[in-house]
């Protein structure tokens, strides 16, 4: 069931990537106010889907507002970083979130773990150094490109470890609550630097955005919901490196054979060591 969660979730945020690059790619401005819709959407299919009520127990705003504030990082530098450069890259180097999750379940919560775990966490890092040579990429190499790739990972990496612990310290009862909260900051802060930044053309960029938004935010909606209870089948420790294996191949399957993307041998051998990491750490 496990395995299953996590190419359902890849697959949605395969489709959520992908529609915000479109819009990045084409319109490139508004990336607040984008970003902003976005999460209105995915707040919405939370709010519509909660059947048995809602309970917001004090401590839980806590998680909620820094989940809020990672949230706002890992979209809008993901969103600079996919209009800046290459669509296979950024994700490549934000799926170093794993890095925290996995320290996370290891050494925080005691999730078991075996050699196999361990060599199938380096066979990632390998995969991602190898797809990350590209010569060709150093004639467009961007330093906001860089910088928010990696502020890409680091947030979703604190998103993870939140929920994980939300997780635990509310015996998994609050989960919607939680990314209801995170996204409702999230959303708010987004608008508000909106307003600030893209005032003048609002309206235009609501126009323009709201096709990607929707799609983006029922994707990521749905992405969000099975992304915290994969935690419920496989340890974080597992689950993150094991979800970032089959990510990496999906976007690199996707952006060679759809976006006609350009990769060498060196590339091709870390997509064959990342299929290497999802076997090994489901084992």
């Amino acid at each position: 069931m496990g395995l299953f969660l996590i190419l359902i979730f890849n697959l949605l945020a395969l489709g959520e990537s992908l529609l915000t690059r479109a819009y990045a790619k084409k319109h490139g401005d508004g990336g607040f106010i984008f970003n902003a819709i976005l999460c209105l959407f995915a707040l919405l299919f939370y709010i519509i889907t909660a059947k048995d009520g809602l309970n917001f127990p004090p401590e839980l705003w806590i998680y909620g507002l820094l989940s809020g504030l990672m949230f706002v990082g890992g979209y809008y530098s993901y969103f600079v970083a996919v209009k800046k450069g290459s669509y296979t890259l950024t994700g490549i180097i934000s799926s170093f979130k794993l890095i925290f999750t996995f320290c996370f379940g290891i050494f925080y919560l005691n999730e078991p773990s075996t050699p196999l775990s361990y060599l199938g966490l380096l066979f990632v890092f390998l995969s991602i150094f190898l797809m990350n040579y590209n010569r060709s990429e150093k004639k467009t190499f961007s330093v906001i490109w860089l910088v928010c790739s990696i502020a890409s990972a680091v947030c979703n990496g604190v998103i993870g470890i939140l929920a994980r612990l939300q997780q635990v310290v509310f015996n998994n009862e609050t989960t919607t609550e939680f990314l209801i909260i995170s996204l409702s900051v999230s959303f708010l802060f987004m608008l508000i630097a909106g307003l600030i930044s893209d005032r003048g053309k609002i309206l235009l960029t609501v126009k323009r955005s709201f096709f990607y938004c929707a799609g983006s935010g029922v994707a990521n909606g749905l992405k969000n919901v099975l992304g915290i209870f994969i935690y419920l089948f496989i340890p974080i420790s597992v689950a993150t490196p094991l979800t970032t294996g089959v990510g990496m191949v999906l976007t690199f399957t996707v952006s060679l054979l759809f976006l006609k993307e350009r990769f060498n041998k060196v590339q091709l051998c870390g997509v064959a060591l990342g299929a290497a990491s999802v076997v090994l750490l489901s084992i």
